[in-house]
């Protein structure tokens, strides 16, 4: 058998690793749209992008995103509450650990109807407020592609999720001290911050991207 031209797998540059995992490797995502404000395919690259390299950076397996599980299949996306807010609940018997995201540019509302920049819900559904997105980010970071803030934002999430799903961390409201030093003195929080800092780097090494609790 001739194996000229065949490169083993651990003989790979990094770049064409991480392309393959990529190109295989799919995190149900789901684009909530406000009439007039579409979300780019290329925004949802690159919150799976940042969404792999973080799972690949925490050392946690993606096998099950392999599978061809689509959000539709996890979630029941036209679920309402009595505010005829959408809720987004797991279907019944469905992996409740598994990571969704949903993209959105309508607003993100809490249980007290309070929007936010991001939000995990207890049933591990991520979100991300486009609408708001330049919120957390500084005023001389307007310049950023939204692909790239989307990414940011994302890194967070996913971490709190790795924390909360894989590793046993407890879960709490820490919602109303968002911006406070007592919001990154959790203990979630400031075991979070260094890992943010590590994969925003790795993601975005031409910027000088600052983590709260690390940077200041």
């Amino acid at each position: 058998m001739d194996n000229e031209g065949i490169i083993d797998q651990a003989q790979k540059p990094d770049k064409l690793r991480k392309k393959e995992v990529l190109g295989k490797t799919h995190f149900p995502i789901y684009k909530l749209e406000a009439p007039k404000k579409p979300i780019s395919d290329s925004v949802v690259r690159e919150v799976e992008r940042a969404t792999l390299t973080t799972f690949q950076v925490l050392d946690e397996d993606t096998t099950k995103y392999q599978r061809g599980i689509r959000f539709e299949d996890l979630i029941n996306v036209w679920a309402k509450n009595e505010q005829n807010q959408r809720t987004f609940p797991r279907k019944k018997n469905i992996d409740e650990s598994m990571l969704v995201i949903v993209l959105s540019t309508l607003p993100v509302l809490d249980y007290k109807g309070r929007e936010h920049n991001a939000l995990e819900t207890p049933n591990n559904v991520l979100f991300v407020n486009l609408r708001k997105i330049d919120d957390m980010f500084t005023k001389g970071s307007k310049e950023i592609p939204l692909e790239t803030k989307a990414g940011i934002a994302i890194v967070e999430e996913v971490i709190h999720h790795i924390q909360h799903v894989h590793w046993g961390r407890e879960r709490k409201d820490t919602i109303d001290l968002v911006g406070t030093d007592m919001h990154t003195q959790d203990e979630v929080e400031f075991e979070a911050a260094p890992l943010k800092k590590k994969v925003d780097q790795i993601l975005y090494p031409t910027l000088d991207i600052k983590v709260k609790g690390v940077d200041f």
